[in-house]
């Protein structure tokens, strides 16, 4: 499901783009019902920033 952000919401990721114009206007969303069903996750992490919200998901 497509889901179309809001201003806040660009304005507040616009930190990771070099303006907001860049900001995507629409994300995937997935509900919590749709996750827990599932057999298999797969989780893709990038960037040296994510390290502890990995670890802390991991192991904590």
């Amino acid at each position: 499901m497509l889901a179309h952000l809001g201003y806040s919401t660009r304005k507040a990721n616009s930190r990771f783009f070099d303006s907001i114009d860049q900001v995507p206007q629409q994300a995937i969303i997935m509900g919590i019902d749709t996750i827990f069903p599932s057999k298999e996750i797969l989780l893709q992490v990038s960037g040296k920033g994510k390290v502890g919200a990995l670890q802390r998901l991991l192991e904590g």
